[in-house]
């Protein structure tokens, strides 16, 4: 049976530290189920989600204490793979730059035991004026047992607090 371990790495942008992480999965008989990566000012950070039996993970989190340096800080935890049944919504958004709205988000969705599988937050400066606005774009796993017209509802007062123009939608499924 498979067990699972979360990687968050964050080094600088030249760092060759992923290749080593990399390396240490496939050297351990372990198997990447998901990776991100991203640059930003200079810096990188990157998630793993890996997978393997419970020896090979060990392997992995000894090599992982090895390859961790002052340049590269690492993170690593063991996860349950086992995921609720649910039904994927997207949330995506613009409006002022508040802290406040994205600290009241994951409030209102983990009220909810709305799952957030992605969570992207980025500002700009708007067109013709010197206010920042934020893009809201999110990938949410909404519990079966959840009525929604009632999380509709509650979304709609939520983004008519903030003064926000958001949607909450499903998935589309397209063939």
């Amino acid at each position: 049976m498979s067990e699972y371990i979360l990687i968050t790495s964050l080094c600088e942008q030249s760092d060759d530290s992923i290749e080593s992480i990399y390396e240490a999965v496939q050297s351990c008989d372990c198997s990447v189920v998901e990776t991100k990566s991203q640059s930003r000012f200079g810096g990188q950070s990157h998630m793993l989600y890996v997978s393997g039996n419970w020896n090979a993970l060990a392997k992995l989190e000894n090599q992982l204490t090895r390859i961790q340096s002052d340049n590269n800080k690492m993170h690593w935890c063991r996860t349950d793979a086992e995921e609720k049944s649910s039904i994927p919504y997207i949330i995506e958004g613009i409006g002022l730059n508040q802290i406040e709205v994205l600290i009241q988000l994951h409030i209102f969705l983990r009220m909810r035991n709305i799952h957030i599988v992605s969570f992207n937050w980025t500002t700009r400066n708007a067109i013709g004026s010197h206010e920042t606005l934020v893009h809201i774009n999110s990938l949410v796993h909404v519990p079966l047992d959840l009525r929604l017209s009632l999380l509709r509802e509650e979304f709609l007062d939520f983004i008519d607090q903030f003064n926000l123009d958001a949607i909450l939608e499903p998935v589309k499924i397209t063939n």
